[in-house]
């Protein structure tokens, strides 16, 4: 039975792969014609409507990852009516936040549109057009969250992946539209077709979740013990999310008052570096969530406590492999990405990479503690945490220590944050943290340590360009596996890495030869 679901957790993290990789491919051309499609100006303009969009769409994230969660809690159960019921309830509750967010967008966003935004005074009325297409266009993507956390909740990731991929293509095609014909006001037509663009997805996901799945059966009536614990996870899960920003604009307004605008730059590139990697394992820990939750929901904690070995140590390889030749070679790899590199950058890559690498190791406990729910003291702890991190940098810009030192504060906070949750795990679910700190998480310390010192070495020898940077990804990557294959996995993990690579030789090299 483990074993199935561990081929399922592969076949859905190579989709989510598949998903990112094409998605990433076809947004990077779609973003290099369409500034040759809008120009200079109207790009401008569309991105400070974006921007404060973004604003008015923060709590999405939050009901994302609580419907998420009840969803699988309920399948988990294998309770179809109780998780209906959440389905029902967690879509009234997302067109009450449209609803909100319209009242809201119409009354502060038009407001501060018509007031704070500097824009030429002839574009005015275009851009009050754009917002309200981008206000419809947000209230479309908040629309869709319960039927998206269905597919995640119901492991088709497959499904997930291809209308991501749709998606990715669709606003290609808008793109070569804009650059082909002749719609007259190109920033408006834009407008227009990204909310047909959007509400597109939005058919393709309500229609796949309600035909296939049972427990999205339409029936829109409010659930209100789930309502009241849907609002509560919420309440608590925002008030993490908040401190979390709140760190991150503090410390770049601190930045900007002692170091100035070129460390905002460097520290702006940095948080760039940080968000690629964290969309890594972000798509691995997203095959692996369903399952954590579904497997306390029913009681199986023996699984559970595997699940959690296996993804901190993948989600930790998996970063790993990205960081290690970032880390090596971080002043040439930057320079292929940037025509010129800033001042500060270098090193605060250097500390973004030993940050994640640090953090990823926390994905699963987290999915546990939210699956269980109790929230309260979870994240006024790490609320606490978190703002006391930005105090720390305050006293260390403020006693004139170098800009890395200040950023690697959250270093330090994010040791205390993996410290935090896996005790708080060991109460909710009897986890054994010494064993686990022992035949796991040294063996992480020690490979990533081993790795850095042996690429170090690699990187010496190998010429300082394209073929060396290749050398160096292509031994980077070898000796990561090696390490992980003979140090860190358990003999059922070797062993099923073994089965898995015998099935692939026979399915394609065999077959192929015959």
């Amino acid at each position: 039975m483990s074993n199935a679901k561990n081929v399922r957790i592969a076949k859905n993290t190579l989709m989510l792969y598949s998903r990112m990789l094409m998605i990433m491919v076809v947004s990077l051309y779609t973003s290099r014609i369409l500034l040759h499609a809008l120009g200079v100006e109207d790009l401008g303009v569309y991105s400070i409507i974006a921007g404060v969009i973004i604003l008015f769409g923060f709590i999405q994230n939050v009901t994302t990852l609580a419907t998420q969660r009840f969803l699988s809690i309920g399948l988990g159960k294998n309770d179809i009516e109780w998780t209906n019921k959440a389905f029902n309830t967690s879509v009234l509750v997302h067109i009450g936040i449209a609803a909100l967010i319209f009242i809201g967008g119409e009354t502060i966003g038009v407001w501060f549109v018509g007031t704070h935004l500097n824009i030429p005074q002839d574009r005015i009325n275009d851009v009050n057009w754009v917002f309200q297409f981008s206000l419809l266009a947000l209230m479309v993507q908040i629309l869709q969250t319960p039927y998206i956390a269905s597919i995640i909740a119901c492991e088709r990731m497959e499904i997930y992946a291809k209308i991501g991929v749709l998606d990715a293509f669709q606003r290609w095609f808008i793109v070569f539209l804009l650059s082909y014909f002749d719609f007259g006001d190109k920033l408006k037509a834009y407008g227009v077709l990204v909310l047909c663009g959007y509400f597109f997805v939005f058919v393709c996901y309500f229609i796949f979740s309600v035909r296939k799945f049972d427990i999205c059966r339409l029936n829109l009536k409010v659930d209100k013990k789930i309502l009241w614990e849907m609002f509560s996870f919420s309440s608590w899960t925002l008030m993490g999310s908040m401190s979390v920003v709140a760190l991150s604009q503090g410390i770049a307004i601190l930045v900007n008052i002692f170091f100035g605008v070129v460390a905002n730059a460097s520290l702006g590139l940095s948080d760039q570096v940080l968000a690629a990697i964290n969309r890594v394992t972000g798509n691995f820990q997203t095959a692996f969530n369903p399952q954590i939750i579904k497997s306390y929901a029913s009681g199986d904690f023996v699984y559970l406590k595997k699940l959690i070995e296996q993804s901190s140590k993948l989600s930790f390889a998996l970063v790993l492999l990205a960081v290690v030749p970032l880390f090596v070679d971080t002043k040439f790899i930057l320079s292929v990405w940037l025509d010129s590199v800033p001042e500060y950058l270098v090193s605060l890559v250097r500390v973004v990479a030993l940050y994640v690498l640090i953090d990823c190791i926390s994905g699963p406990f987290v999915t546990v503690i939210y699956a269980v729910g109790k929230l309260k003291r979870y994240q006024i702890t790490i609320s606490i945490i978190i703002l006391l991190n930005l105090a720390v940098a305050f006293l260390l810009v403020y006693s004139e220590f170098p800009l890395y030192v200040v950023v690697m504060a959250r270093v330090s906070s994010t040791v205390l944050l993996l410290a935090y949750r896996l005790n708080m795990l060991g109460g909710l679910i009897d986890f054994d943290i010494k064993n686990y700190v022992l035949k796991t998480l040294s063996k992480l310390v020690f490979v990533s340590f081993l790795s850095v010192s042996l690429i170090y070495l690699a990187n010496i020898l190998l010429p300082n360009d394209f073929i060396g940077l290749f050398g160096l990804l292509f031994i980077s990557s070898c000796t990561i596996i090696f390490l992980f294959y003979v140090i860190v996995f358990s003999g059922d993990e070797k062993m099923f890495c073994r089965n898995k690579i015998r099935f692939l030789y026979n399915k394609f090299l065999v077959k192929s030869s015959g």
